[in-house]
């Protein structure tokens, strides 16, 4: 029996047009104008020396300690120098920034300070390491002024940059930032396993469908019908995730860093939750099927707009303000777990994501089946 219903559903699923371009196909489309965005990105970020002139007069003369730590980040045997300082007078600087030779002039006017013609991220840069550099010796300044005995200490630790970091290992494969967008996708798809979760309770439910009439009046048990559609529409779940990840791949080229094995146990986690949560919001949401897909719907791009899908900015901000509810988002669970892969953030993150993600599986299933189980009709 229940390899029979098992195939039965399996046909209803693959048939169904409307179902399989929501699952399947929107995912691929979506794919495709993610890598014509992102495409080429990468590659255009590799960071260069910012180009700035410096305005040498007596006062920049008189500043010794400034004078080192030019030398320092300008050094041409640094493979992270930060600078490409051009000594000139200020005519000469002037004139370099007008032709755009340079990005900005640094200069005493009469304080240290930078001159630029237009904002971007190398003024931005500069700026910043201006206003790291006078905050610095602003704080030594102060101690040495209330307490000279720690002046020794407090620049020892502002120079030790141990003190405040650690190094962690990354990833070596690691190439692509933008491949995190490719992750909230692939999380969008298996939520999107949704729509099967929902075609399933809408095919045992007297009240939703002639199907479902016709399903009610047979002895077979509430238990055995559920796990076996649900595992029907978990096989094309999976089925639809293997496509979209060669699509993504092998023709677009997406490099995900390698551990395969580990990525598709994160997206059959993925699609089960997904299929779960679609069953879940068929049986709890009031209304007919198309009330229940409109919820689907808009709660799947809620969890995958709070996962990152549009910004970034938004997941760290809902990880820092609301850790709570960064947990309980299964799509934000799904594109942990790939992160912590990618980024090689450690096994044990990527651990605890997928059994949060098994749990919210079971949550949501047994949700959904104790909704069916207690179904009762006066009359079909």
């Amino acid at each position: 029996m229940f390899w029979n219903i098992f195939k039965t559903n399996l046909k209803c699923f693959v048939r169904n047009r409307q179902l399989m371009f929501w699952s399947m196909a929107f995912p691929l489309i979506l794919g495709t104008f993610f890598h014509l965005a992102f495409s080429g990105l990468a590659s255009n970020e590799v960071f260069r020396r910012i180009p700035v002139a410096v305005v040498e007069s007596p006062e920049f003369e008189a500043d010794a300690i400034f004078r080192q730590v030019l030398e320092t980040v300008s050094a041409e045997d640094r493979p992270d120098a930060l600078l490409k300082v051009t000594y000139a007078d200020r005519e000469e600087a002037e004139r370099r920034l007008a032709a755009g030779e340079v990005d900005g002039i640094i200069d005493y006017a009469p304080g240290l300070g930078m001159t630029v013609l237009q904002s971007g991220i190398n003024q931005t840069i500069l700026k910043g390491f201006l206003d790291d550099f006078l905050q610095t010796v602003k704080t030594a300044e102060t101690v040495i002024a209330k307490d000279p005995l720690k002046a020794l200490d407090v620049m020892a630790d502002l120079n030790r940059r141990e003190t405040y970091l650690r190094d962690a290992p990354v990833n070596p494969n690691v190439k692509n930032p933008y491949v995190t967008y490719f992750y909230t996708l692939i999380a969008m798809a298996c939520l999107y396993g949704g729509f099967l979760g929902l075609r399933v309770v809408t095919h045992i439910s007297a009240d939703m469908s002639p199907h479902g009439m016709r399903v009610s009046v047979t002895p077979t048990h509430k238990m055995k019908l559920f796990v076996s559609c649900m595992a029907a529409a978990v096989a094309v779940q999976l089925v639809e995730i293997t496509v979209l990840m060669i699509y993504l791949t092998g023709i677009l080229g997406v490099d995900f860093g390698g551990q395969i094995l580990s990525i598709a146990a994160a997206c059959a986690a993925g699609s089960l939750c997904g299929a779960a949560f679609g069953a879940m919001i068929g049986c709890v949401v009031r209304g007919g099927e198309w009330a229940k897909t409109g919820v689907l719907v808009g709660s799947t791009m809620l969890l995958c707009y709070m996962a990152g899908m549009m910004s970034m900015h938004v997941r760290y901000e809902i990880a820092r303000g609301a850790p709570a509810a960064a947990l309980l988002n299964p799509a934000n669970l799904l594109c942990d777990a790939f992160y912590s892969l990618y980024f090689g953030l450690g096994q044990a993150r990527y651990g605890r994501n997928i059994l949060l993600l098994l749990a919210l599986t079971a949550a949501f299933s047994l949700i959904a089946y104790g909704k069916l189980r207690r179904q009762k009709y006066a009359s079909l």
